[in-house]
């Protein structure tokens, strides 16, 4: 008999990912194994880590308008 899926709240695994965390960060957060998060959480994680691009280059824009090129 197979062990119960963990329950894992999606949302958390999207913000981790929004906020820059490794797969394996992730994974050490909500208890279970890069393998799992990989296999059931990828969508979760890409729309993360694309929020997070989102984020920087609505930061560098800003600062940018500011007078900051770099």
């Amino acid at each position: 008999m197979a062990r119960p899926k963990k329950q894992i709240d999606p949302k958390l695994v999207q913000d981790l990912a929004a906020l820059g965390c490794k797969t394996t960060e992730i994974a050490t957060v909500t208890g279970v194994s890069v393998d799992t998060l990989d296999r059931r959480y990828a969508d979760e994680i890409s729309k993360g880590r694309e929020n997070l691009k989102i984020s920087l280059r609505r930061w560098q824009s800003e600062a940018a308008k500011k007078g900051n090129v770099a």
